[in-house]
């Protein structure tokens, strides 16, 4: 199991829900079709997902539709501490660090 499937396992583990979307974001906008996919489905796309993500995507997965979950992006650090030390928000039960850099 390589680094993208561990990740994406664990997305699904810890945020159980019915269906996902993928957000696959390029320069060229957002890839369509991704959306209400089961977890099943989530791993069969994992090859599109590296591919993406290593020609510079911005890739997340997140529950599809209502569900019980904020789902925060792009936060640095700084920002995730002041907004759990002022009761904003709730300590996150997933965090995957952003990439710091993409290959070119």
């Amino acid at each position: 199991m390589d680094k993208t499937e561990s990740t994406v396992r664990n997305i699904l583990t810890a945020v159980e829900a019915p269906l996902y979307d993928i957000g696959v974001l390029s320069d060229q906008g957002v890839l369509p079709g991704l959306d209400s996919i089961p977890a099943a489905g989530v791993l069969d796309r994992l090859s599109v997902l590296k591919y993406r993500n290593a020609r510079g995507s911005h890739i997340y997965v997140r529950p599809s539709g209502e569900h019980r979950f904020t789902v925060l992006d792009d936060l640095n650090e700084t920002t995730l501490a002041r907004l759990s030390a002022d009761g904003s928000i709730l300590a996150p039960s997933l965090r995957q660090a952003p990439a710091t850099s993409k290959p070119g």
